[in-house]
Parts: structure tokens; C-alpha cells; sequence
């Protein structure tokens, strides 16, 4: 809305919002924003609250921002606290379960058996030395798809490859899902401190002896089998996974 109102041929002269948190809960935010829309001679009119350019306006408004404000943090703090209580009952947080796992009734995960084998594929390939891409043609050739009923591609391997719950381990808390710019980032871990691990919290589907190191992936080396056609891969795998 800010960059079309910012646009020369709008002829836009009035935003009008319900109330002044629905134009932003942020202070910065919204003085920012508002002082974008003044350049270009747009106003920002709340309907039920009655404000005008008296000073005394002005003091109402920044106080109706900071409760505003108020009210979003106190929520994140409050829904932080409930997630940090299910973490540490080694309880799922919402969004959707990894693959190999469901969630049930009472929000502990249960293994998927289906998915399961599907996860202990990808394990076995790769520490025998198997590409991303010789492991993506043969779960495709097999049939599996990922938790989202997608094709498997590499983004999907590296993070199945690096989850500790395979081996047993309950884990929240661990990526910063925001920078100090305000933009999600789920490549950066947090602190030790701040991550929650329960040892057992999990039902186990990969040893911890076979969860690899995936840090060096570029460094690899095609395994010895990497261009050898894939005829007889569903009695390899009935075979090697007994």
C-alpha cells in the first residue's frame, strides 16, 4: 500500500483505517510510514478514533500507538512463554510435523512408518557416499513424496539430513526466525542457551551413529555406484533395509 501510495499518479490525498494499530502496531513503523505518506501529501485518518493535527492530538496518538505496540509484545511474549512450556514437554509447536512423524491427540509425535522408511533411505544413501541428486531419483523412482506431497529437491534433503529429532532428540527454539532488520532468517541458529533439547523426546528412527555431518556437502565425491543405472533399486532397498 506505502509503495503505490508513493506513486506520482495516484492522486491518492487520504488513508483511511479503522483504528490507528491497524495502520501499524510498531511505532517506528508507523511514524515512519506516516511521514512517507506526508511527503506526498496523504494523510492518515483513523475512523474511531478522532484526531487531528492539535497538539494535543498528536500526544493522544503516540499514546494509542504505544498501547498498540504494547499489546503486540505483550502477546508475543505471552505465546513465546506457551511454546517454551511445550518445548520443554517435548510437545509439537505448531506448523507442519517433520517428515516420518505425525502429531497426535495430546501433540506428541508418533512415526509415520510410511514416511519412515522414506527417512532412513535418505540416511543410508548419503552416508554411503550417494549425491543429493542420486538420492532424490530414487525416492522418485520409489514414490515417496515429501511431508507437502511434493518431489523431493535438495533444500528438502539437506534439512531432513540436519534434524536432530531422527535421532531421538526433541528440538525447538534452535533457527532465528527474525533479524534486527525485522526479516526472517531460518539459516542462523541461536545460542545454546536459548535452544531446547529433551534427550528421549522423541520416538528414534535414526541412529545417532548414522546421523551425518552435512557442512562439507560441496566436498563430496560421487559414490562408486553414482553412475550406475538404477534397474534393480526397489530389491536394493528391500534388501538393505531389513
Amino acid at each position: 500500500m506505502i509503495k503505490f501510495c508513493e506513486s506520482d499518479n495516484t492522486g491518492i490525498t487520504m488513508v483511511c483505517v479503522h483504528k490507528l494499530d491497524r495502520f501499524s502496531r510498531d511505532k517506528y513503523d508507523s511514524a515512519m510510514y506516516k511521514q512517507k505518506l506526508k511527503a506526498k501529501g496523504i494523510r492518515v485518518v483513523s475512523v474511531l478514533e478522532n484526531l487531528n493535527d492539535s497538539p494535543e492530538s498528536v500526544i493522544l496518538e503516540s499514546v494509542i500507538e504505544g498501547m498498540a505496540q504494547y499489546y503486540s509484545a505483550n502477546l508475543a511474549r505471552e505465546v513465546a512463554k506457551g511454546q517454551r512450556e511445550n518445548g520443554l514437554r517435548a510437545m509439537h509447536n505448531g506448523g507442519d510435523a517433520p517428515l516420518g512423524y505425525d502429531v497426535a491427540y495430546d501433540k506428541k509425535y508418533i512415526i509415520n512408518e510410511e514416511e519412515a522408511q522414506a527417512v532412513k533411505i535418505i540416511f543410508d544413501m548419503y552416508v554411503k557416499g550417494y549425491s543429493y541428486s542420486n538420492i532424490i531419483d530414487e525416492l522418485n523412482e520409489l514414490g515417496y513424496k515429501t511431508k507437502r506431497g511434493n518431489k523431493f529437491g535438495k533444500n528438502s534433503l539437506h534439512g531432513i539430513l540436519n534434524n536432530e529429532k531422527y535421532t531421538g532428540v526433541y528440538v525447538f527454539n534452535k533457527t532465528q526466525r527474525k533479524g534486527i532488520n525485522g526479516k526472517r532468517n531460518g539459516h542462523k541458529q541461536k545460542s545454546e542457551d536459548e535452544i531446547i533439547r529433551v534427550e528421549g523426546g522423541m520416538p528414534q528412527i535414526i541412529d545417532k551413529e548414522i546421523q551425518p555431518s552435512t557442512s562439507n556437502d560441496e566436498k563430496r565425491k560421487k559414490s562408486p555406484g553414482a553412475h550406475k543405472a538404477n534397474n534393480n533399486i526397489f530389491t536394493y532397498w528391500n534388501n538393505s533395509l531389513r
